[in-house]
């Protein structure tokens, strides 16, 4: 019983922190937010010495040599801090509206999820896992021909804040599905023509299908095939 309290009591903790953050950022010009983003990266670097590791590496195998040890370095700062900064930023963009909303995205190639969502037979759509992703549940503000939206989540360990921010993704009408779900409930969203977002860089373990990704074989989400055969 002492054990569901505290857990709860941090939860209340860390939801209130995230509220109080995301007021006062949404105050700011999202310019200055990602200014202060930027500067926090700066700060928080030199601690992440495992994450340091994990994005050399990753560029490493990704460059193939094509790059000196200092540039890679470079890379890797620069890559954490502007993640850090579009982390920010999500919390002004997901109650953006109107002129403020479209400022903050521009689509380009439109016309292929167009087409694609135009044979009616449902779109699995590969995204990447980089930049403010959180912009993508309020693509029907840029796209409303594209009717039903949805996309997979990882839920998030503090349930209080797990539903504060599953509220604010689905604001405009996006249906977010997680691993919890039944695919039933995914396949029948595909067969009325939906749209399923799948993040393509998600740790799968053992359960996912190999592919070659930079020269080397890994493991995938099988999800895309396994939703587009059935």
């Amino acid at each position: 019983m002492g054990a569901q309290l505290s857990k709860r009591l941090k939860w209340r903790a860390e939801a209130a922190g995230h509220l109080a953050l995301a007021a006062v950022l949404r105050q700011l010009p999202v310019e200055s937010v990602f200014v202060f983003g930027e500067f926090l990266g700066k700060m928080i670097w030199p601690l992440m010495k495992g994450r340091q590791k994990t994005i050399v590496r990753n560029l490493r195998i990704a460059l193939n040599g094509t790059c000196t040890a200092d540039e890679i370095e470079k890379l890797a700062k620069d890559s954490f801090i502007r993640n850090v900064a579009n982390l920010l930023c999500s919390s002004v963009s997901a109650k953006a509206e109107g002129k403020d909303l479209r400022e903050l995205m521009e689509v380009e190639n439109a016309e292929v999820l167009i087409e694609a969502h135009a044979k009616g037979k449902g779109v699995v759509l590969l995204l990447a896992h980089m930049g403010n992703w959180e912009l993508l549940t309020r693509l029907k503000n840029f796209l409303p021909e594209l009717g039903n939206l949805g996309a997979f989540y990882r839920p998030l360990n503090n349930i209080i804040l797990n539903e504060r921010v599953l509220r604010e993704r689905q604001a405009d009408g996006t249906r977010l599905f997680s691993k919890r779900d039944s695919l039933h409930h995914v396949s029948g969203f595909l067969r009325d023509n939906g749209i399923v977002g799948i993040l393509a860089d998600q740790r799968v373990g053992r359960q996912g299908e190999l592919v070659e990704f930079f020269g080397r074989l890994t493991r995938a989400s099988p999800l895309p095939s396994l939703l587009a055969r059935r």
